[in-house]
């Protein structure tokens, strides 16, 4: 059985009309043998905004909790980022990053942005930015499954990049989110 994400709901005046016609069509494809999963933009997916063509960490967004409209910056007519966003759930924990040579995977770094709690631009590329602890503060089995995970996510098909983030949160009992 195919499936299908329907995605409807948002930010603008249009809500009611988008989730209606949302419903409508994963009524729809459900009737003729689909899975459909049905997502309210606003309220599921949309605590973080990134621009589909940027690179780094230019403009993206992190909205405030319980936000049901868009954050302003975004709406601007001067906003340079494009008319393209990817909606995500922010992921807030340790900034970890790891790389892999071969079958063989490295040390985990965990990245600690000086002035902001995301580890944006600045963070990244400015002079004092953030500080790398080498190797990660991280209980051994921890460090041992960031590093497990590292080869499972570069075998993966069309995995291209050789340097994987990954956020570990408090409590999360050994999980962690590969981005």
């Amino acid at each position: 059985m195919k499936h299908v994400a329907v995605l409807m709901g948002g930010w603008s005046a249009e809500r009611p009309v988008s989730l209606n016609s949302g419903r409508s069509c994963a009524d729809a494809l459900e009737a003729i043998g689909y899975r459909a999963t049905r997502i309210d933009v606003c309220r599921s997916i949309a605590d973080t905004l990134k621009p589909v063509n940027e690179g780094s960490s230019f403009g993206v967004v992190i909205a405030k909790d319980g936000r049901a409209d868009p954050p302003p910056e975004v709406g601007r007519d001067d906003w340079p980022y494009g008319d393209t966003l990817l909606a995500e759930r922010f992921v807030a924990g340790k900034e970890l990053t790891r790389a892999a040579m071969g079958d063989r995977a490295l040390g985990v770094i965990e990245i600690q942005p000086v002035s902001e709690a995301f580890y944006e631009y600045d963070a990244k590329y400015a002079k004092g930015g953030s500080r790398h602890a080498v190797p990660a503060d991280l209980k051994p089995n921890i460090y041992h499954k960031v590093q497990q995970l590292t080869l499972m996510a570069l075998r993966a098909p069309r995995r291209e990049s050789r340097r994987l983030p990954v956020r570990r949160t408090e409590g999360s009992r050994g999980r962690a989110r590969v981005s």
